[in-house]
């Protein structure tokens, strides 16, 4: 004897088989069973929801598979926090220190690539045998902007993070597919082949509201593997919060950044950043162009990490903004 609940046949026994034949159900079995890779479930959801007309679960799939390439929506989930290191050409890799907000700036990363490529980093760094970390390297300038006069005996920095950081972001990207699946299971959304009905449609459509998928933008340092260039975006609320934090870091160090060579005039560019952003409506146009401003005055700072640092912070305000 066999009952049909949702996706899945009950056996009298109690044991649950997925319908052949229900897209939902294969999905919801992938999703469980762990059986099938990551990006082949993605390709499975990317299916799914074309047939049923979803066209931003459609978009966040295509996001994870092809990868997050311009930073401008990285879901906080891809965002992961690690350790700053450098090698020293006799004693190898170590963590540096210096001025804490600067360090988390270059602490904290996204981890943009593809589904596949985190599949792929994953498999290696299992196969490999080593000590359960990867290094992000940051660009060759770095050394001898943040170490200065010590940068002749050092040959590589980057920020150091465990491999579980990868595990982690795989399995919150299947957990949401699972959610979504057993949501549309729930609503009666399952399907007969690759078809739905008119109100399975509908009802997915309604259903699919109450998933969170992408998340809110993380602040970030880069992208693995891609630039820092970002599209435009709409600013919310969380975008202006973040962009106020890093104006008012910047404003606490206003004056050592223009004594490493920053304009005298990046105290009152950044006000004008900061009262535009507190205001209950930020004009845009007004935002880029103190930002740009900000930009300029800091362009004569360099040779330390405090500089560095200040550079990526306006660079990911851009972002926001």
């Amino acid at each position: 004897m066999q009952l049909e609940i949702g996706g899945r046949r009950k056996k009298a026994d109690g044991a649950e088989h997925y319908m052949t034949g229900s897209l939902i159900g294969e999905i919801l079995e992938a999703a469980i069973t762990n059986k099938t890779s990551l990006a082949e479930l993605l390709r499975m959801v990317k299916v799914a929801a074309h047939r049923l007309n979803l066209p931003s679960i459609e978009d966040w799939v295509s996001k994870e598979l092809d990868g997050y390439d311009d930073g401008s929506d990285v879901p906080d989930y891809r965002r992961i926090s690690g350790q700053v290191v450098a090698k020293h050409a006799m004693h190898g890799w170590h963590s540096i220190g210096g001025d804490p907000t600067i360090i988390k700036m270059l602490q904290e990363r996204n981890l943009g690539g593809s589904i596949a490529r985190l599949e792929a980093m994953l498999l290696e760094a299992k196969s490999s045998g080593n000590s359960g970390t990867f290094t992000m390297f940051l660009p060759a300038d770095s050394v001898t902007t943040i170490l200065g006069d010590k940068s002749f005996a050092y040959v590589a920095m980057g920020t150091r993070f465990p491999v579980a950081s990868i595990s982690a972001i795989l399995d919150r990207v299947r957990g949401k597919i699972l959610d979504w699946a057993i949501e549309m299971e729930k609503q009666g959304v399952v399907g007969q082949g690759m078809s739905f009905s008119a109100k399975e449609k509908e009802d997915a459509a309604r259903a699919t509201t109450n998933i969170t998928f992408s998340g809110p933008v993380g602040t970030i340092a880069g992208n693995l593997g891609t630039g820092n260039s970002s599209g435009a975006i709409t600013i919310t609320g969380s975008n202006i919060a973040e962009a106020l934090e890093l104006v008012l870091s910047l404003q606490k160090n206003a004056q050592d950044l223009i004594k490493c060579g920053a304009h005298n005039s990046l105290s009152d560019a950044l006000d004008n950043l900061a009262r535009e952003l507190a205001l209950k409506s930020p004009d845009k146009g007004k935002l880029r162009s103190f930002a740009d401003h900000v930009k300029t005055a800091l362009a004569g700072a360099s040779g330390n990490l405090l500089a560095l640092g200040a550079m990526q912070a306006i660079t990911q305000i851009g972002t926001l903004i």
